[in-house]
């Protein structure tokens, strides 16, 4: 097995960063496997707490990627709060 990853954290504004990233992974042998992931996000600073939003995605194979007859290589938008103690 083999990843490769890539990312960028760009700041926009203050407190505004934005988050992309690009990943590979290669599986020797078993090329039905092979897939790309990638994330666009926003993260945001807001002095108490730090918010993100982001879309991830990937071309994983349907038939190949699926545990309990669902597929687990689907796109989704994730949001988070963060808070440090």
């Amino acid at each position: 097995m083999k990843a490769v990853d890539a990312g960028v954290n760009q700041p926009l504004a203050e407190g505004v960063t934005l988050n992309l990233h690009a990943g590979r992974q290669i599986i020797r042998n078993y090329s039905n496997l092979n897939y790309t992931d990638w994330k666009v996000g926003v993260t945001k600073d807001f002095g108490f707490v730090v918010g993100a939003i982001s879309y991830i995605g990937t071309n994983a194979s349907r038939a190949d990627y699926r545990w309990n007859d669902i597929y687990v290589g689907s796109h989704a938008v994730v949001g988070t709060v963060t808070k440090n103690f």
